[in-house]
């Protein structure tokens, strides 16, 4: 069953809340590190190399919607809109 944005949101603040600052980055840091190994791994022609991205990538959607709790998700979707801007100019080749 998908969950609604207000139920990850709860998620994202109880996480930060019960876990704490620090493990929740240091979680974020390994999820990030496994994302990694699983493109090695799809790169290599593993058979389960595209499924380990999927996995990954979910748990590193978890992490960063953690991290933005904790820094101010405002904060972030300002330079996130700041980026986006930029790689439009460049995919136009403005930039």
């Amino acid at each position: 069953m998908e969950k609604t944005q207000k139920e990850l949101d709860r998620l994202y603040k109880d996480c930060v809340e019960t876990w704490g600052v620090e493990a929740q980055l240091r979680q974020a840091q390994e999820e990030c590190a496994e994302l990694i190994i699983a493109v090695n791994h799809f790169f290599r022609n593993r058979k389960t190399g595209l499924d380990e991205i999927i996995e990954e990538s979910a748990d590193v959607f978890l992490m960063v919607n953690q991290v933005m709790e904790i820094v101010g998700r405002d904060k972030v979707m300002k330079v996130v809109s700041y980026k986006a801007d930029r790689t439009n100019r460049l995919l136009k080749g403005e930039g």
